[in-house]
């Protein structure tokens, strides 16, 4: 279990931090790109859950 979470978390996108721009174009590509990147979140985390209700 630890390691299959450990998995999950080395998926996990991690955000690069971005050229500085002005404030404004730089929180709508943050904006952007979470709305790109919750999408597979949200299935990283069903995964997981369901991992741990086979387990359990």
């Amino acid at each position: 279990m630890l390691s299959r979470s450990l998995k999950t978390k080395a998926c996990s996108p991690k955000l690069k931090p971005l050229p500085p721009f002005s404030p404004k174009r730089r929180r709508t590509s943050l904006k952007r790109a979470i709305v790109q990147w919750r999408p597979s979140l949200a299935a990283i985390l069903a995964q997981a859950r369901s991992d741990a209700t086979n387990l359990a």
